[in-house]
């Protein structure tokens, strides 16, 4: 017992000339934890020692190794305790399954809305997004609805707006369901995918007959027509269908935080009792903001 109370002697040389001697039990980054003679745990920081001598400190520390400090730094264990807490953080973000965001779904048009991601599968290659979007007509804005004309003289024919003019003028909501493909995995960098969108859309609707009628101006009869509007009304049953391929972007984050942004290609129809079906090739852009959980 008493050689082994020799060969545990650490003896440490500090830079103020001071020697410590005791039991060296562990070290750390900062700080060698030792047990002295009088039987308390005690530390010194790595830039005191000048050096220190023990000849069976690795066998020692051996046969001590289930031996556990009770008075390591405070703040070291502080700092440990954070740096894992953050490592888990961050590990539990990167592997999010869900993302709830706004996203404006026309960069040329104040179109704004809600939308969330989910994955599906536990690679994180394939996701599915369902987005919700309000029309300005739902919120009583009606000074600017798009006007499709019917009019009447001999045959039939229409005029009006086409393209994104009926849907983006009278938008009364829109909802969607988009297939994701994320090849990189975890909903990171780059993606692809179809989409399918459904919606409603509100127009003033206008009915014209037109008129031939003979007139004599002071001596010079002539021929004209007349154009009179018999029904000016506002109707709310326009439905709207597209679909195609996205492409697109989504930035990693190691926070909550998120964007993304994306490009839509595809053909878009828009239904009203009142005039022809209007297809037509549409490319649109999206930019989402949201956070992930």
């Amino acid at each position: 017992m008493m050689s082994m109370a020799v060969f545990a002697q650490d003896i440490f040389y500090l830079k103020n000339g001071k020697i410590i001697r005791g039991e060296l039990i562990r070290t750390s980054e900062n700080y060698y934890i030792l047990k002295q003679n009088n039987n308390l745990t005690d530390s010194i920081a790595k830039t005191e020692v000048e050096n220190y001598f023990n000849d069976k400190r690795k066998e020692l520390l051996n046969k001590i190794s289930g031996y556990t400090s009770t008075s390591e730094p405070k703040n070291e264990i502080q700092e440990d305790k954070k740096n894992e807490n953050d490592k888990k953080l961050i590990e539990k973000i990167k592997n999010s399954r869900n993302y709830i965001g706004i996203e404006n779904d026309k960069f040329f048009y104040p179109w704004v809305g809600l939308s969330y991601e989910r994955q599906l599968d536990k690679k994180g290659k394939f996701g599915i997004r369902v987005p919700i979007t309000l029309g300005k007509y739902l919120f009583g804005d009606y000074s600017d609805l798009a006007v499709l004309r019917y009019k009447k003289f001999d045959n039939f024919d229409t005029d009006g707006p086409s393209n994104f003019d009926v849907l983006r003028k009278g938008l009364i909501a829109m909802g969607g369901l988009h297939f994701h493909y994320y090849p990189l995995r975890h909903f990171s960098k780059y993606f692809t995918g179809i989409y399918f969108n459904y919606g409603s859309f509100a127009y003033r609707y206008n009915e014209i007959i037109k008129s031939v009628e003979y007139v004599d101006y002071s001596g010079y009869p002539q021929f004209i027509t007349i154009e009179k509007v018999v029904v000016n009304e506002i109707l709310t049953e326009g439905n709207h269908i597209s679909y195609g391929i996205l492409n697109g972007f989504m930035f990693p984050s190691e926070t909550r935080l998120f964007f993304s942004v994306a490009l839509y290609t595809g053909l878009g129809h828009n239904y009203t009792s009142t005039t022809k079906e209007i297809i037509y090739f549409h490319i649109n852009g999206m930019l989402k903001v949201g956070l992930k959980f």
